[in-house]
């Protein structure tokens, strides 16, 4: 039976991946609490970079390497929820100092979990809010970095929502 993923990525729900992953199961005989179980382990004994690739492996099983790149990184977040890494860690986004932290090294998981905070937080981009303009600043060392968006909501409002993604640098610079 072939997956069929919504026409808007950020519009996965956890069930429909839960269900793929039941699908997987029964398909493959191997239980998301196995799957889960063998990360953990992997994570234990591996580089960062190792670890992304076998997270990468293990999705690409799941979906027959059919998965759409687009789909792939909800699936990977979600995945984040049961390896006792959450994608984000802290902050309301508010202000510099409350910066909603982004725990990942991965670069296109950066950028879709910036952008998964927003249309969770705000609805989805062009119908509830539009990206007016985003920018970097550097921290109180190199791999200390903040980013910045501002965004325009659908009520005509104006916001500016921080992260923190230094966890992404310090990973990347191997620190």
């Amino acid at each position: 039976m072939a997956i069929q993923f919504p026409a808007d990525p950020t519009a996965i729900d956890p069930v429909d991946i839960l269900r793929w992953l039941s699908d997987f199961h029964h398909a493959d005989k191997t239980c998301l609490t196995e799957v889960i179980n063998h990360l953990r382990q992997f994570k234990g004994h591996s580089t960062d970079y190792e670890f992304e690739k076998e997270v990468s492996s293990i999705i690409q099983r799941i979906f027959n390497n059919k998965c759409p790149m687009q789909y792939f990184y909800p699936v990977r977040a979600y995945l984040n929820t049961f390896l006792d890494k959450p994608l984000y860690l802290s902050g309301d986004g508010s202000s510099e100092k409350q910066a909603v932290r982004i725990n990942t090294t991965s670069t296109p998981l950066l950028s879709r979990a910036k952008f998964g905070y927003l249309n969770g937080r705000f609805g989805k981009e062009e119908e509830a809010w539009r990206l007016v303009k985003r920018w970097q600043k550097p921290g109180e060392t190199e791999f200390d970095q903040v980013e910045c968006f501002e965004v325009a909501l659908a009520d005509g409002k104006s916001m500016q929502i921080w992260f923190d993604v230094s966890t992404y640098y310090r990973g990347v610079c191997g620190v």
